[in-house]
């Protein structure tokens, strides 16, 4: 089973064997191994310090070196390399404020987080290490945490976080005692980083299981720490499952439309979401495409599917590329709430068929500019995007006026 990672190390662990030292490979490299996924991140253990890793290898970054782990750089590939260790006290919830290196394998896989991830493969006898039952939780699709729940959370905050990332990616359920110390441990999730949370947070919302996550943060009360608008939904089956259903960038601003409309506040204005992202510090980018989308589906919720209905909503989206696979909105929230899907579904049809027409959507579209404006004696300043809005809005409702001599005509009487 793992006869090619053998292979692709051997090199690599002979050096450690060279100094008398130890190399092997763990954590989720193995775990996905074993489970048929793709490895993924090649993450390594050693009783080598990791001043005497640098020693080994030419190229060598300390890109955690205060946490006994250094980058090498093999082959071209870097592979993060970690000396066995037990963690000191963690007073912040996050980090050990002191890492002591040890000479066990054995204890270096007990401090570590789930049993799933505390697999070692020996680089040189291809033997499987297994001190916690990971193995056997695999096979049974359980996530445990290794000893102490409870203390495994009060070390670390973001394992709760993990804990539900890994049930969002894997399918696993969560073992009984280790979801109940998560109630528990909650309240520590203040002291995590925004960063922090945003990163497993995304990462959960982009995995094959995401209702499952959602589900636990509803029912263990972790919404305030995460998305703190959302903390009084109570998403239904039904509608956690329709989140498995749609493409990953789709899942959040469908949660919050739905949200949303259940509160009828669908019709106002998104600030207060645009400021929940920038909390959890999503980019300009990812927080505008997620305003811009719901802004969308708000003006589909709420008005007719006229021509201009669509046309100022794609004026409002700011392109004729809509998001890939929005038609499958639409028929999501047309399962949670039936008696709008007529109106969504006329949305639908009505952009498809007016992106795919080429008729003036945008001001760059008018056949007239604004220094053309300004010679017609239109005051520069605001004055002329009101005037060219005003035009728009006319080409709108009939594309045959944009022509250049018609637009003039038409400013004159304005």
């Amino acid at each position: 089973m793992f006869q090619d990672f053998l292979a692709a190390f051997q090199g690599f662990a002979q050096t450690f064997a060279r100094s008398g030292k130890r190399v092997y490979l763990v954590g989720g490299a193995v775990r996905n191994r074993l489970l048929g996924y793709p490895a993924g991140d090649f993450d390594f253990t050693t009783n080598a310090t990791p001043h005497e890793v640098m020693k080994l290898f030419p190229r060598v970054l300390p890109t955690g070196i205060q946490h006994g782990t250094v980058t090498v750089l093999y082959q071209n590939q870097p592979l993060e390399v970690t000396t066995f260790r037990v963690d000191g006290k963690y007073s912040n919830s996050r980090h050990p404020d002191q890492v002591l290196y040890t000479g066990s394998l054995e204890e270096d896989l007990l401090r570590r987080d789930f049993t799933i991830n505390a697999l070692a493969l020996d680089l040189d006898s291809g033997e499987l290490i297994d001190v916690t039952g990971g193995r056997f939780d695999l096979e049974q699709k359980v996530l445990r945490a290794i000893g102490e729940a409870e203390t495994r959370f009060q070390e670390d905050a973001l394992r709760m976080l993990r804990l539900f990332r890994f049930a969002s990616q894997l399918g696993f359920t969560i073992e009984a005692g280790t979801l109940a110390a998560v109630s528990l441990c909650r309240d520590d999730l203040g002291k995590l980083s925004r960063e922090r949370i945003r990163d497993e947070v995304v990462k959960t919302l982009l995995a094959p299981f995401p209702a499952r996550a959602w589900s636990a943060w509803q029912k263990e009360n972790l919404l305030p720490w995460i998305f703190p608008s959302l903390q009084q939904a109570e998403f239904s089956s039904m509608v956690l499952g329709q989140v498995e259903v749609l493409p990953p960038h789709l899942r959040l601003v469908f949660l919050r439309s739905v949200f949303l409309f259940d509160q009828d506040r669908l019709r106002v204005p998104f600030q207060d979401w645009d400021e929940e992202l920038r909390a959890l510090c999503f980019s300009n980018q990812d927080r505008a495409a997620q305003v811009k989308l719901l802004t969308l589906i708000a003006e589909a919720t709420h008005e007719p599917s006229t021509d201009v209905a669509v046309k100022k909503a794609l004026f409002h989206w700011g392109s004729r590329d809509l998001p890939a696979h929005l038609d499958q909105v639409w028929q999501a929230l047309a399962c949670v709430f039936p008696h709008k899907a007529e109106q969504w579904q006329a949305w639908g049809q009505a952009l498809n068929r007016i992106v795919a027409c080429d008729v003036p959507l945008f001001l760059k579209d008018l056949a007239i500019s604004g220094n053309e404006l300004i010679g017609l004696g239109v005051a520069p300043g605001p004055t002329i995007g009101k005037v060219l809005s005003q035009l728009l809005t006319a080409v709108w409702e009939n594309p045959a006026l944009n022509e250049n001599h018609t637009l003039r005509q038409l400013c004159q009487a304005l």
